[in-house]
Parts: C-alpha cells; structure tokens; sequence
C-alpha cells in the first residue's frame, strides 16, 4: 500500500493528523498528484491549516481540472473560508461533470441550504435519493432542510431514518433529540441525549445536551409540583383549620397558583439559543420569583383580613 493510499484509509477514519506526514511524504516523491494535494486540503481543514487547505485545494484543482472532486475539495475550503457564492458555483460544476453520482447531488443540496437557498437544495436532494436512496449523508441533509423549513415533524422522522441506517450517529442523536425537546418531549429528549454522551464521551458538547435536558425536566416538574401544591393550598381557605394558619397556607396556594399559570402561558422558548438565553435568565431571577410572587400574594391576603382578625394572643 502506497502512502497516498495508507493516508486516505486514516483520513476516513478521522485519524488526519496521522494521514498528514503520509501526505505530506507522498507529495514530496510526486508534486504533481492532484489527488495528493486534495487530500492534502481535506486533512488540513480538518487540523485548523484553513490558509494551507485553500493552498491545497487550489494546487488540486489546477493540476487536474476535470475531475469533479477537485471542484467538491475546492468548495469545502471555499465554504470552509464564508466564501458561499463560490461554494455552490464549484459544487455545481463538480456535478456538471458526474452528473448521475448522488454525492454531487448531496453536496450541492447541502451548498445550496447555507446559501439559503432550500428550494433547490429539496430538489437536488430529491434526485441523490433516487439515485442512492440509503445514503446516510443524503438523508442528513433532507433533515437539515427540513429543519431549516421549519418542519419539525418531518425533521424528526429524517432524523429517526439517518438513526435507522447508522445506530451510532451521535450527531444525529443529538439533533433529533433537540427537536423532541423544542417539540416538548422533554423526557424522551433526555434519554437522547444522555445516548449521545455514551456514543462520544469525549465531546463535551454531548454533557452540556444532557445538563440542558435535565435541567428543563426538573423545570417542567418544579412548576408541576407548584401547581399542585398551589391547588391544595387554595384549598385550605375553604378548610375548618384555624383561620389564620389557613390564611397563611392559602396565601402561598394562591401564589403557586399564579407562578404555575405564569409559566404555563409563556410557554418554553423556542430554538437552542433561546433555551441556553433562558437558562442564564432563569439562574439569575428564579429566587427573585419565587419571593416576589409568594411574598405579594401573601401580602395582599394579609392587607385583606389581618384587620379583621383577633389579637395573636387570642388564636386558639
């Protein structure tokens, strides 16, 4: 095996920083391999080198034009660069040239989305699916653009196929996940969550997925509980408990009432950004809340009937 061959078969195994020396040897005994200087770009994108992989990726492409994954190496590293326009104008002429391969039809459905530009992207999509309909890739893209179009459900049911073909995907596990969350299947999102960590430990991003998932189930039950407590609360003003001790716990009922009700009605924000925003927002006012909204209502039941009460002395 060639090191150019030894290289490639790291590269797909994630492993660039082993396949660079290859590479870079390999391209030393043969300047001109244009596959070289193509899988030379990829490892460096993947390392940080972005300058080194549009050097790369430019040498590829002018050594060997009219091969259509010189075109998909140089848009990565132009799309890697915010370079979108230039993105998707080499991702077309890659598929230009190998018009019946269903990865051209994936890559520009994917250069298309972040070029906002979804309707075409769905049609590209379409046709990678007809011609390979069991790509792992072309069926993450379809739910990316479901995603981007809104469509929960669909994107949900993408998801699950991407899982269908690749039970390991924990990427994929993690993005269903954050739908079923935003969709209020905040337990079911958990458990995702906590499978993804299991599939890569070592990505802290997983960990903060499952804090985040904990954190608004103990939510959603803190209001529960409120609730309930809060019901049976209220109901003490109607009890034959002492009148004061019923004042008190009704007020507070009354208060966890209003707390619940208020978070009900503003409902869970939608989207991961507002769902951290929230969690800040919610760390700096939850004590604030919880006194101002007890602390009023019991105020205002006091102001209500204190005067109307017998001394303390005289509470039996």
């Amino acid at each position: 095996m060639t090191d150019l061959e030894r290289a490639r078969e790291l590269w797909k195994l994630d492993r660039e920083a082993d396949a660079l020396p290859l590479v870079v040897r390999h391209l030393a005994a043969e300047p001109e391999s244009a596959a070289g200087w193509r899988l030379l770009a990829n490892c460096q994108s993947v390392l940080g080198g972005r300058d080194e992989a549009l050097a790369a990726a430019r040498r590829g492409f002018h050594l060997d034009p009219e091969e259509p994954w010189s075109h998909w190496t140089l848009s990565d590293v132009e799309a890697l660069h915010g370079r979108t326009a230039e993105a998707v104008d080499l991702s077309r002429s890659g598929l230009r040239l190998w018009p019946q391969f269903w990865y051209g039809h994936t890559h520009l459905a994917r250069r298309l989305l972040l070029a906002d530009q979804a309707t075409e992207a769905r049609r590209h999509i379409a046709r990678a699916l007809e011609l390979e309909p069991e790509m792992v890739w072309s069926h993450t893209v379809l739910a990316e653009i479901e995603e981007y179009d809104g469509d929960a459900a669909s994107a949900i049911a993408q998801w699950r196929q991407v899982l269908a073909l690749e039970p390991d995907n924990a990427d994929a596990m993690q993005r269903l996940s954050s739908l079923q969350l935003r969709t209020g299947r905040v337990g079911t999102a958990l458990s995702g969550f906590t499978t993804a960590a299991g599939l890569e430990p070592e990505d802290p991003l997983h960990a903060l997925h499952v804090s985040w998932g904990l954190r608004l189930l103990l939510n959603r039950l803190y209001y529960v509980t409120t609730a309930l407590a809060g019901v049976l609360g209220t109901l003490w003003l109607f009890s034959e408990v002492d009148q004061p001790a019923r004042l008190l716990v009704g007020g507070l009922g009354l208060a966890g009432v209003a707390t619940a009700a208020h978070r009900t009605h503003r409902g869970l924000p939608r989207g991961a950004k507002a769902q951290l925003a929230m969690f800040v927002r919610r760390g700096q006012s939850l004590f604030r809340t919880w006194v101002a909204t007890r602390g009023m209502a019991v105020v205002v039941v006091a102001l209500a009937v204190l005067p109307r009460l017998p001394p303390i002395w005289e509470w039996h």
